[in-house]
């Protein structure tokens, strides 16, 4: 059985695409969303300039472990998203994996799928929050995209996959709802059931991931019926099924694409302006390679190793 293995997201490549610009950009406002019994979770709000055309909430990277929803990292793209008539709720949410031990075994496997749902439950409350309060934030509840980098990009998949499908866990959010789109930077969906399929039309899905990525798989870990489905496998289900979708594969990277949101604006811009608000089937299956990206060791070292 494969080693499965998530760490957390070192924000590498982002220093030098990030140069010179504003680290510092703040919140218009931080609201507490839930209770939970361990901690109360908030979320930021960054609002658009002007009327927003949609709301992006993100989900922060971290393997689980750790990460913020304010991380400098985070806030040129913020800025960048709100200078282009988008607003931006970074949310907070349990971290699940905390303190557990990573081995090839049953356990760490329930523990996985465990984080996975107590993320995907504390975005949905986020999501719940939003929409019932959409005319204080002054947003349209209709047009809200879900988007996260890594930990992040996987709680997203796997709360529209959640939607999808009907699961009990969905029944937290406001009846009717879905989200307007999905941007997953280094993503995937956790199944006990195979490869994950989709019962019912997801929204538009944008997804980024680097082929040599061995911290979240880019294609899949697959034993028995257990399943943990990269964006390359998820990405053959929705053309497969004729849904409305965008790849974007970079050749030979490793788990910095997680971090490359600023890389990536033009399409997402792209993405968020033709299949979520026009309703296009604007369909992209690409292979990019770029020798500019930079690999860092640390992911070097980790495709190399985590699977030994």
């Amino acid at each position: 059985m494969k080693k499965i293995v998530l760490v957390s997201v070192i924000f590498f490549g982002l220093a030098a695409v990030l140069k010179g610009q504003d680290t510092e950009y703040s919140p218009a406002r931080t609201v507490c969303f839930a209770q939970r019994d361990t901690c109360s979770l908030y979320f930021d709000f960054y609002p658009s300039e002007g009327a927003p055309k949609a709301t992006v909430m993100f989900v922060f990277g971290g393997g689980f472990v750790e990460g913020t929803r304010d991380n400098v990292n985070y806030k040129p793209w913020f800025k960048s998203l709100n200078g282009q008539g988008y607003s931006v709720v970074s949310i907070d949410y349990r971290l699940g994996l905390k303190g557990v031990s990573y081995g090839m075994n049953l356990k760490f496997i329930k523990a996985l799928d465990n984080a996975i749902t107590v993320a995907v439950e504390d975005l949905f409350s986020a999501t719940s929050y939003l929409v019932h309060h959409a005319s204080e934030f002054g947003i349209d509840p209709s047009r809200i995209v879900v988007s996260g980098s890594s930990a992040g990009a996987i709680t997203s998949l796997q709360g529209e996959w959640e939607i999808a499908n009907g699961t009990d866990l969905a029944k937290d959010l406001p009846e009717g709802f879905n989200y307007a789109g999905v941007m997953a930077f280094s993503g995937a969906v956790f199944s006990w059931h195979g490869k994950p399929a989709y019962k019912s039309e997801p929204c538009p899905q944008l997804l980024f991931h680097g082929t040599a990525d061995k911290i979240v798989p880019y294609d899949k870990i697959k034993v028995l019926r257990i399943c943990f489905g990269g964006s390359s496998t998820l990405a053959r289900r929705l053309d497969r099924e004729g849904r409305n979708y965008q790849m974007w594969r970079f050749e030979g990277n490793t788990h910095e694409i997680a971090s490359s949101m600023m890389l990536n604006l033009d399409r997402e811009i792209q993405f968020l302006e033709r299949n979520v608000l026009a309703g296009e089937r604007y369909l992209i299956d690409a292979t990019v390679t770029d020798p500019s990206i930079v690999i860092p060791e640390w992911a070097r070292k980790g495709a190399d190793s985590l699977y030994d």
